[in-house]
């Protein structure tokens, strides 16, 4: 699962998504509250039930779908741990996400991938 934190990066960034039946979020509310993180803060949401207080959670699918609207990925492993190499659509190089810096998840790897080319683009 993508971080809490680096769903939020790609919300700040502007990440648009259109909310599906089965979709996950994670409420800001709850962790406004300091509601501990084994009350699971998550939840799937269905159209209609979304509001500003939830955070999109999107799935590797959906984050690998996002970066192939902008260019090409590939994904591969690094040691333990798992990055993305993406390139804008006429090849320049954007957002490599380094051997140095991989992430714990192929989720993660995918979203530093789409940060880097929404940053890119602002």
């Amino acid at each position: 699962m993508i971080s809490i934190d680096n769903a939020k990066r790609l919300q700040d960034l502007g990440l648009e998504h259109e909310w599906a039946e089965g979709d996950t979020c994670f409420s800001l509310e709850a962790e406004k509250h300091n509601v501990p993180s084994h009350l699971n803060p998550y939840s799937v949401v269905y159209p209609k039930q979304t509001n500003d207080s939830c955070v999109w959670l999107p799935t590797l699918s959906q984050l690998l779908s996002e970066i192939g609207k902008r260019g090409s990925w590939c994904l591969y492993t690094a040691g333990d741990r798992f990055a993305v190499n993406s390139e804008r659509r006429n090849d320049s190089p954007i957002g490599f996400v380094h051997n140095e810096t991989p992430a714990e998840t192929m989720e993660d790897a995918a979203a530093l991938a789409l940060i880097a080319i929404l940053e890119e683009q602002q």
